[in-house]
C-alpha cells in the first residue's frame, strides 16, 4: 500500500474592476507527497511544491501559468459545457535535483459529452 499525503491552499483574490473581463482570478499553492520528507533518499523537497494562477475570461476561456517540479507550466483552455477543450505545456523533473533533468510535455485534452 502506498503512503502519500498531499496538501493544498487555494485563494480567489477580489479583482476588482478587471472583474468586468475577468470572471475569476484563482492562485493555488500545494505540496505533494509530505510523507516522502522523512524518507531517506528522497527527491529534493523543492521538486514537490506547485503554485499556480488562472484567469477565466467570458466563463469559456480560461488562460492558466505556474510552476511544476520547480520548473515553468502554462496553458489554455476552452469550456463550451458539453465541448471542452485544453492544451498544457508542462515541466517534469526526471531527476532528484532541480534542473538535473528537465523534460517538457505537451499535453492536449479534448471531451465531448451530452
Amino acid at each position: 500500500l502506498d503512503r502519500r499525503l498531499d496538501a493544498g491552499f487555494a485563494w480567489t483574490p477580489d479583482i476588482g474592476a478587471l472583474g468586468r473581463v475577468f470572471d475569476s482570478a484563482p492562485i493555488a499553492l500545494d505540496y505533494r507527497d509530505i510523507l516522502a520528507l522523512f524518507e531517506p533518499g528522497s527527491r529534493n523537497p523543492i521538486l514537490n511544491v506547485g503554485l499556480g494562477a488562472e484567469l477565466r475570461l467570458l466563463e469559456i476561456v480560461a488562460m492558466r501559468a505556474g510552476i511544476n517540479e520547480g520548473l515553468l507550466s502554462a496553458g489554455a483552455g476552452i469550456d463550451m459545457g458539453a465541448l471542452k477543450f485544453g492544451v498544457s505545456v508542462l515541466g517534469t523533473e526526471l531527476g532528484r535535483e532541480p534542473g538535473y533533468r528537465p523534460t517538457y510535455n505537451l499535453v492536449a485534452d479534448f471531451s465531448f459529452r451530452f
